[in-house]
């Protein structure tokens, strides 16, 4: 995981902001919340079989950039095309996860 690593969204709507998805096989997202007012987006991550050298623990939270325009209307685009059956990536880096940084959400690709 210490790559910048695909994750196709794969499941349902949870709740009015949430979602739940699977990538890599072993790696679960929880949930994304949006957090509408603000430009940060959460997504909690639960690795089933989580690599000591790299992420110690199992659980990571994922936190966007700060500064990045319009990230809510941005993820409402990308949930909503996802509930319309279209296939919605997320590209994130965990490279800096042994450092005790956090995963940073970098772009959204919908097909």
């Amino acid at each position: 995981m210490r790559s910048k690593l695909a994750a196709i969204l794969t499941a349902g709507l949870l709740s009015t902001h949430s979602y739940a998805a699977e990538y890599s096989g072993r790696t679960t997202i929880e949930q994304i919340s949006l957090g509408w007012g603000t430009k940060r987006v959460n997504l909690t991550l639960k690795d089933e079989m989580p690599d000591p050298l790299d992420c110690s623990d199992a659980v990571y939270m994922v936190q966007a950039d700060e500064s990045a325009p319009n990230l809510d209307h941005i993820l409402s685009i990308a949930l909503s095309a996802h509930t319309a059956g279209k296939e919605v990536n997320l590209i994130i880096d965990d490279s800096n996860c042994s450092a005790g940084g956090n995963i940073k959400l970098l772009s959204i690709l919908i097909r």
